[in-house]
Formats: C-alpha cells, structure tokens, sequence
C-alpha cells in the first residue's frame, strides 16, 4: 500500500487533495490545538483504507490567504514547532511499516525546509529544547538509513549529512548554491 501512496504523489498529506469515505471519520479526529493536523491523522488513515485511487485531472482550486493560520506563520516567519512535529510523525510511521525507502525521497525536502524555517525564525528556548529533541530522532532516522540515502547521490547525502550535524551549516550551503542558481538563471536570461 505505501509504495502505492508515494509512486502517485500522495506524499503531498493535506486533507484538502483527497476525498474520503465518511466512515474513516467514526475513529479518525483531527487533533485539537494543533496546525498541520491533517498530517497527524494519515497514518491513521491509511491503517483503515482497503483501496485507494488517484486522478490524475487538477479538479480543485486551492485559495492562499495571507490571514489563515498557516498564512501568519509563514509570514511573520514564526516557529511553527507543528510541521516539524507532523512531519517526523509520518516519517517513523513509514519506516515502522517498512516503507521509509520510498519516504526518503520526501526527506531532502523535508530538510531544506525544516532548516529554512528554524533558521529564519527566533527561537524561545522552549522552542529551541523542542526543535533539538525532534532534530535527534530525525538524525536517528538517517543514521539507521544511512546506506538508503547514499544511493540517491552526493548532493543528496550532503545536505542529510548536514542537517544532522549542523543545521546552521546546512542553511547557509543551501542558500548560497540557491543564490549561484539564480545568478546562472538571470545570466542566462540576458545572454
């Protein structure tokens, strides 16, 4: 089931591109008190399915707005311990289940991003206890894949290497190469 969930981009948890059975809802409740709810529930979710199917037509229109909850923190660059949270829930999830190969392709991305956010924001020192204790299972993952992620090349292996060892690090790697490609980009452009 979960190589089926990933191969079709399904990796993409937010409740608002999947459509469910009302039934999955008797036992399934979005935890209260938390943002990025919908990825808590997937494990959950896929421990009742029987079938799943995929369109592959764009059939919905997803409205940003600035004032939602997600919105105000992404732009006031706030820490939003949640995501983090969320994230590392579905990642030990997949690998108790025997999926994480197929997962890992998700984790640079799931880095880069965790790592921009951390570094962006100002951490309290409750934050800064939290983020490092989930920071040390996320390491713990890569450390036991280790062999799956050199596989999937240099650059891949570096930035994971990275952010288990120093995510300030990793941040101002990853910014610099984004600000050479975009150099190569605009000189490109005009040439």
């Amino acid at each position: 089931f979960g190589n089926h969930f990933f191969l079709h981009g399904a990796v993409n948890v937010v409740a608002w591109n999947k459509l469910y059975k009302k039934n999955i809802f008797d036992s399934v409740r979005y935890f209260e008190g938390h943002i990025h709810e919908d990825v808590f529930i997937i494990p959950e979710i896929i421990e009742q399915v029987e079938r799943i199917s995929f369109v592959k037509e764009s059939l919905y229109c997803y409205l940003k707005r600035d004032n939602s909850i997600v919105g105000k923190i992404k732009n006031t660059n706030n820490f939003d311990i949640d995501k983090i949270y969320a994230d590392l829930t579905l990642a030990e999830y997949f690998e108790s289940n025997g999926y994480f190969e197929i997962f890992s392709h998700h984790m640079l991305d799931l880095f880069i991003d965790i790592t921009k956010h951390v570094c962006k924001s100002k951490l309290t020192k409750k934050q800064k206890t939290e983020f490092r204790q989930f920071h040390k299972r996320f390491s713990i993952l890569y450390i036991r894949h280790k062999s799956d992620f050199s596989k999937k090349g240099i650059k891949f292996l570096v930035y994971m290497h990275l952010f288990c060892f120093n995510v300030r690090l990793l941040y101002t790697v990853y910014s610099v190469l984004q600000g050479i490609k975009n150099m190569k980009r605009k000189v490109c452009k005009y040439a």
